[in-house]
């Protein structure tokens, strides 16, 4: 598990921005769950989850979905967790 803390760049309305969390511990099995831990907007103005899940990394998504259709700029604050899973 672990934080990651987003620059603030900005992302407009209806808009993504995709990153890649290198981890060790992600095996292309595992799930990995990530939330909204903190912005100064509110974390209910974005919209995150994973997209690819692979040995050693996964891709993360952060959407604006802002209700006031403008961009935002916050340095935006995600916890995640790797919950290790195997396929049968």
């Amino acid at each position: 598990s672990g934080q990651i803390t987003m620059h603030n760049a900005s992302l407009g309305h209806d808009t993504n921005v995709q990153f890649t969390l290198t981890n060790s511990f992600i095996d292309a099995t595992d799930v990995i769950i990530v939330n909204v831990k903190d912005c100064v907007g509110g974390s209910s103005e974005y919209l995150v989850g994973v997209t690819t899940v692979a040995s050693g990394s996964c891709e993360i998504m952060l959407r604006n979905i802002s209700n006031d259709n403008n961009s935002k700029s916050d340095a935006v604050k995600l916890q995640f967790a790797v919950i290790k899973a195997v396929n049968s």
